[in-house]
């Protein structure tokens, strides 16, 4: 027969070993990280976001992505911005990945686009954004502006202008050092019109 002692000794090892397992077991679990959000950029319609480190445990979320116009220009009042998209993806929530969300900023010169932690706001400031992008100050003048300003191909380093007739007859006025040059041209021509006019004036005439 098998002393009590040593029966109960044995019991006690084995719930130690076994205790010893289960908490190896869980030890990997307990030490994953929580999933946030650890880069986020925005650019005009699109917004990408990258939730880690990589093997956290849990979501981030919901996350939603927007965008609005600004009719004065300016971001603030935000009562004056009008909602142009939501993403079709809003208010989902993400593990460990790289996610990119799309909305859409339509024809709007001067707009906001943001990306912000909870469900689709129809009217800004979201209570917790997590990164913007805008535009402000446009209007049609400037843009009119900038695409029908003049483009000169192959004048590296040349500043070009223009210069408006000043004579009556519309000539243009000798500038820089393009005048010399141009007198040098004018002065030639008249003295090469002079010998010609010498020699014939010496050539024997016709009896």
């Amino acid at each position: 027969m098998i002393p009590a002692q040593m029966i109960r000794a044995a019991t006690i090892v084995a719930v130690g070993i076994g205790a010893t397992a289960i908490a190896a077991d869980a030890a990997p679990v307990a030490a994953a990280e929580p999933c946030q959000i650890v880069d986020a950029d925005v650019e005009s319609g699109t917004a990408m976001f990258t939730v880690g480190p990589a093997g956290c445990s849990g979501e981030v979320g919901p996350i939603s992505f927007s965008t609005y116009s600004l009719p004065s220009g300016e971001i603030k009042p935000y009562a004056d911005q009008v909602l142009i998209a939501h993403s079709d993806a809003n208010g989902r929530s993400y593990g460990a990945g790289t996610y990119t969300l799309t909305a859409s900023v339509g024809d709007a010169l001067n707009w906001q686009a943001d990306l912000y932690m909870g469900t689709s706001i129809d009217q800004p400031p979201q209570p917790d954004v997590i990164t913007v992008d805008a535009q402000t100050g446009m209007t049609a003048a400037t843009q009119t502006t900038v695409a029908s300003g003049p483009s000169v191909q192959g004048l590296a380093g040349t500043q070009v202008q223009s210069l408006a007739p000043t004579s009556a007859d519309g000539s243009l006025p000798l500038t820089g050092s393009s005048a010399p040059i141009r007198v040098l041209f004018i002065a030639a021509g008249i003295t090469a019109a002079g010998f010609a006019v010498r020699r014939l004036s010496r050539m024997p005439r016709p009896i």
